[in-house]
């Protein structure tokens, strides 16, 4: 069973199963997340750099590929997942 431990962060202390269960997605949470990363790139397409502010510019290119990484790791855990458990079938 998960337990909590105790340090500055939310952590858990995981069982392989409980592991395994948090990182399956259902098959409509994998198009969810489809739909936040199309949404996603939509928006940095969007940005218009401004030689008056370059920073701005990599600050919001720095943010927008921070959450492309989180929601692209979320999706290739779960098929890797889906992958190992094809291939123990």
């Amino acid at each position: 069973m998960a337990t909590i431990i105790e340090n500055e962060f939310t952590e858990y202390d995981l069982t392989e199963e409980e592991q395994a269960a948090g990182i399956a997605l259902s098959s409509f949470q994998v198009m969810n997340i489809k739909n936040k990363l199309s949404f996603l790139v939509r928006d940095r397409l969007a940005i218009i750099f401004d030689p008056k502010n370059p920073e701005r510019f990599a600050q919001d290119e720095a943010y927008f590929q921070g959450k492309k990484d989180i929601l692209t790791l979320l999706l290739a855990e779960s098929e890797e997942l889906n992958l190992t458990k094809e291939q123990l079938s």
